[in-house]
């Protein structure tokens, strides 16, 4: 991939990172796609992991200055496993970028919120308080 095309995909990652900024409907935001499209369309490992976590990592910390509430989430556990949701979302971004074709990309997309699902909602279960470390607890935080 060219420089030109790196830094375009760039940009347009970083403006739909606002998106999220400026519509804080939670769970209904661009990051998941960017995550994903940045496995796949960048060819260097470094750059597919680097964009996608500096735009999720300034929109959150722009949400975090706008919101004192929000600004708890960063650097909790919580957010430990929504990056480590992201790097897996990557990961099998990579992964399609090997064989894409229309299936791929909808199993790809599907998986992509399967993993965030299960990964952050582990997460929870691990470290907040409020579900029993049991594996009915599991399945009500799930």
């Amino acid at each position: 991939m060219k420089k030109n095309q790196i830094i375009l995909l760039a940009i347009i990652m970083l403006v739909l990172a606002t998106v999220r900024v400026l519509i804080p409907e939670a769970n209904f935001n661009p990051m998941g796609a960017i995550a994903l499209m940045g496995g796949v369309l960048f060819g260097k490992r470094i750059i597919a992991y680097l964009i996608p976590f500096g735009a999720l990592f300034i929109g959150d910390m722009l949400m975090a200055n706008s919101s004192p509430m929000y600004s708890d989430y960063l650097f909790s556990t919580s957010f430990l496993f929504v990056y480590l949701a992201f790097a897996l979302i990557i990961a099998l971004g990579m992964q399609l970028a090997k064989k894409p074709n229309f299936v791929n990309v909808i199993g790809g997309s599907l998986g992509a919120a399967i993993i965030f699902f299960l990964v952050s909602n582990f997460g929870s279960w691990l470290f907040l308080e409020m579900y029993p470390k049991t594996l009915a607890g599991l399945g009500l935080c799930m």
